[in-house]
C-alpha cells in the first residue's frame, strides 16, 4: 500500500468533490494509455448469493483460511466513504489516486448504502444494504465499476452482464488492484 504524502485530508475531500464520475475515471484510464472502451456485455444468469462471506481483511490471502490476528484502527472520519482520505490510501499500478476512491465510494453509500468495511494493501471492501434491482441500474452499476477497478471484470467475470449479475444479488462487494 502507498501513502500520498504532502495533501492533506481537507484537500483530497475538496478534490474529491469535484470529480465528475464516471468520466473522470474514463478519462484517467485513457492518461494511462489502458483502454477505456467497455468489455463484452456477455449473457450471464445471476450467481446465486453468497452465504457465507468472511471479509477478506480477516483472510490470508495464500492460504483462504482466517487469520490468527488481524488490526483495527479507528479512523476519525465522519463517514466511511471519507477513511481512504485519512489514511491517503491508494494502492498501487492502476489503482486511482485517493480521491477517486472516495468519491466513488460516497457517491455507492448514497445510492446503494455502500460502507467501507476493510482495507488492505491492494483491496477495498464494502458491504451494502441496497444493492442495484433492475438490471439496467446494474449495468450501469458495472460499467462504473470497470473504469474505477477493471480487474473485478477483466481477471475474474470476463463480462460486464456477469459482473452487472453479481451486484443484484450479493451486498458484499470487493475490489483490488494488482
Amino acid at each position: 500500500m502507498l501513502r500520498e504524502p504532502g495533501r492533506s485530508v481537507s484537500e483530497i475531500l475538496e478534490v474529491s468533490a469535484s470529480l465528475q464520475l464516471p468520466g473522470d475515471l474514463k478519462r484517467r484510464r485513457s492518461m494511462l494509455g489502458e483502454p477505456a472502451e467497455l468489455p463484452s456485455l456477455g449473457l450471464t444468469t445471476a450467481p446465486p448469493p453468497r452465504r457465507d462471506r468472511v471479509p477478506h481483511v480477516l483472510l490470508d490471502f495464500r492460504t483462504g483460511d482466517i487469520l490468527r490476528e488481524v488490526f483495527l484502527i479507528l479512523v476519525p472520519a465522519p463517514k466511511s466513504y471519507e477513511i481512504p482520505a485519512y489514511l491517503k490510501w491508494h494502492a498501487f499500478n492502476y489503482c486511482p489516486p485517493t480521491e477517486f476512491h472516495v468519491a466513488i465510494l460516497k457517491t455507492w453509500h448514497e445510492r446503494f448504502g455502500a460502507v467501507l468495511v476493510g482495507i488492505g494493501n491492494d483491496f477495498l471492501e464494502v458491504i451494502v444494504s441496497n444493492p442495484p434491482k433492475t438490471l439496467d441500474e446494474a449495468l450501469q452499476l458495472a460499467e462504473e465499476e470497470y473504469f474505477y477497478c477493471p480487474e473485478n471484470i477483466n481477471d475474474r467475470l470476463g463480462t460486464l452482464s456477469g459482473r452487472a449479475a453479481e451486484l443484484m444479488v450479493d451486498s458484499w462487494w470487493f475490489f483490488w488492484w494488482d
